[in-house]
């Protein structure tokens, strides 16, 4: 079940797809020192999560998959950033003025968490039907349909040769007529846990097809 994030400030930014940075004060770590956010977690965005009148319903406006968590100085943010922010043309002083330090009584050299995101309809996820070998590529990410887990594609290698050479009429060097070398369906595909790289394993491109994996960007 993916965590409610407030957006009240920047509604119809959400609604034009345009903001997909946020800056928070929080959503780093919870009180036992454990990360409260991580990529590929999901969000779901609300105009209001808490303070609700009673009959208020919750507005949702979008869901999202984080693809980022950093921590940085409020007062890094740049104007490219501030677009990002959902404000394109607003100045980085302006932004942490109206946004934090009026609002927020932040300072501007205030530690902040960077969170970014992508919507999920706007990502061009690829299933099993038109998913080729080409497109387990280093640094995409898959998606698992049953848990929902997402992982980091971390090297894709070819099969080790299992060819006995030289052997009477065996053909010019490089060809691999006995076994899985050049076989786009037996590469193997290492991916890893966003929250533990270590956490890792691989399959071949044959079983993550099988398994009807999303690919995503």
């Amino acid at each position: 079940m993916s965590r409610l994030m407030s957006v009240a400030m920047t509604v119809q930014a959400v609604r034009d797809r345009t903001k997909t940075v946020t800056r928070r004060r929080g959503w780093w770590e919870n009180k036992y020192g454990r990360r409260m956010l991580l990529p590929g977690d999901r969000l779901t965005l609300v105009l209001k999560s808490q303070g609700r009148k009673p009959g208020e319903p919750l507005v949702r406006l979008a869901e999202v998959e984080v693809v980022a968590v950093r921590r940085e100085p409020l007062n890094a943010i740049t104007a490219a950033e501030v677009a990002l922010e959902g404000f394109p043309g607003m100045s980085p002083a302006e932004f942490v003025r109206r946004f934090f330090v009026e609002a927020q009584d932040i300072s501007p050299d205030v530690e902040i968490t960077r969170i970014e995101w992508t919507y999920m309809e706007d990502a061009t996820a690829m299933t099993n039907n038109d998913i080729t070998a080409s497109k387990y590529e280093v640094g995409r990410r898959i998606r698992f349909p049953l848990a929902g887990h997402v992982y980091r594609i971390t090297a894709v290698t070819e099969p080790e040769c299992t060819c006995e050479y030289p052997y009477e009429g065996a053909p010019q060097a490089g060809h691999h007529p006995n076994c899985d070398v050049g076989d786009e369906s037996q590469r193997r595909v290492r991916f890893a846990s966003p929250r533990d790289p270590e956490d890792w394993t691989t399959e071949t491109v044959a079983d993550l097809d099988r398994a009807d994996v999303t690919v995503l960007p």
